[in-house]
């Protein structure tokens, strides 16, 4: 697909362009979810990609020098699990009218319900002019393919203009956040509750002390693949404690230790 002095490829790897390229679309804020190694480890380690029913499908634009201008982290679909946004009614309104649901379009970071970016655009290109173009591919590869629609989950305010320009409909959802808002202790955070939420937060903190249960704080830059391997059995048991499948493998886990240790604290 081509746009004037630009082009658009999709690409089945991240893998299959230049880490340093990727890490330029990043603002300094993106976090660590978009980052190519986090979302590489996905794909090597075959947490997506496969028979997972997450398929790679990376958005590129890049100039007629194949300089990367711009990216959307893209998958195509053959369910809805772990995304973290229920969408299984349309699925449902879809079968009942004979209609095939999946395979859709998913710019999503897999099973991480974060906000972030997801039109990556190189601080040395047109930001609105390549965002136009990654939002109008997306719609070109979603009627090319014949899928039944394209979502974008948690992206950021600034990018909606974007997606609504283009005739994207707004899903409204709510998330909790917590923020520090200048408490010194966790005494003075209690204050700020009314007396019963005080009351009840004592008691169940006064029921865990009453347990042998003692923790160390471990970096990741000093994680040992035996630390990694003891999270990977908690992370696994809590899977299984639901009676569900973890998302993540052991092998996974161990490489993001490995090649990402800085954003574990």
């Amino acid at each position: 697909m081509k746009q004037g002095a630009t082009q658009l490829r999709v690409i089945e790897s991240l893998s299959g362009i230049d880490e340093g390229n990727w890490s330029n679309l990043l603002a300094p804020n993106a976090g660590p979810f978009l980052q190519y190694a986090f979302l590489n480890a996905l794909e090597k380690t075959g947490c997506v990609g496969g028979n997972t029913g997450w398929q790679v499908a990376h958005l590129l634009v890049e100039d007629s020098e194949s300089t990367l201008l711009g990216a959307m982290p893209l998958y195509l679909k053959r369910h809805s699990y772990g995304e973290f946004v229920f969408d299984w009614a349309w699925a449902q309104a879809y079968e009942q009218n004979n209609m095939p649901y999946y395979p859709k379009a998913l710019s999503a970071i897999p099973f991480t319900p974060v906000r972030g970016p997801r039109l990556l655009v190189s601080p040395k290109a047109d930001r609105d002019a390549v965002m136009e173009i990654l939002v109008s591919g997306l719609k070109t590869l979603v009627s090319q393919n014949d899928l039944s629609s394209a979502h974008v989950l948690f992206p950021e305010n600034d990018e909606l203009e974007q997606f609504k320009k283009q005739g994207f409909m707004m899903r409204d959802s709510v998330q909790f956040h917590w923020h520090n808002a200048g408490y010194t202790d966790f005494e003075e955070f209690l204050s700020a509750l009314t007396m019963k939420r005080r009351k009840n937060i004592r008691r169940e903190r006064a029921a865990v002390a009453k347990h042998p249960i003692s923790y160390r704080h471990v970096p990741g830059s000093i994680a040992t693949k035996e630390d990694w391997a003891f999270f990977y059995r908690c992370y696994e048991n809590t899977y299984i404690e639901h009676r569900s499948s973890p998302y993540l493998t052991e092998e996974c886990v161990q490489l993001l230790g490995s090649s990402m240790p800085e954003n574990f604290h």
